[in-house]
């Protein structure tokens, strides 16, 4: 809609957004489904080299590395997106179900940093410098609001129960 164009700020590159899947509810708003999935496999604490199952279970909450991926699915859904689905799942202690609410000035700020990355550094531009926006004070906004949307816009929806979530037939984890 023209509205959600007008919003976007100048020099932002085309945008495109894949996620897991497209929940469409009937009161016509839609929600981007994004499930992560979490070896658990680590290093065995042995002298010898080799690999044990080691699973701490789901996340007990949306990453902050993750809300940015959640941001640009709801801004590709339009304005019917108020909120994105995260789905935390664990190989053999079953899954949690969040719901990251959307933050308007939040999204902005984040498509302001992708313009300006995008002007700097894409096609035919110089690769970036480590840190290259730490010293800006509208980079800290940006962190300090990522972290607490992480925090504080999400909800838990439900916890899945390992038994209950559909496995494909029973295969021993190492072969």
């Amino acid at each position: 809609p023209e509205s959600v164009l007008a919003a976007l700020p100048p020099g932002l590159p085309p945008i495109g957004a894949s996620p897991d899947a497209i929940v469409r509810w009937p009161d016509g708003s839609v929600e981007p489904f994004e499930a992560k999935n979490h070896a658990p496999f680590a290093t065995c604490r042995a002298p010898q080299p080799c690999f044990e199952v080691r699973d701490p279970g789901p996340f007990d909450g949306v990453a902050v590395w993750h809300v940015p991926q959640l941001y640009l699915h709801m801004l590709c859904l339009g304005e019917a997106c108020s909120s994105a689905l995260f789905l935390s799942c664990s190989a053999t202690k079953g899954a949690n179900l969040f719901r990251l609410r959307r933050d308007t000035q939040l999204q902005g700020l984040v498509l302001k940093f992708v313009a300006r990355f995008a002007d700097r550094h894409g096609a035919g531009q110089p690769p970036p410098p480590p840190d290259h926006f730490w010293g800006c004070r509208e980079y800290a906004s940006l962190l300090e609001g990522l972290s607490r949307a992480s925090r504080e816009a999400v909800e838990l929806v439900a916890h899945i129960p390992h038994a209950e979530i559909q496995r494909g037939p029973e295969a021993p984890l190492f072969l």
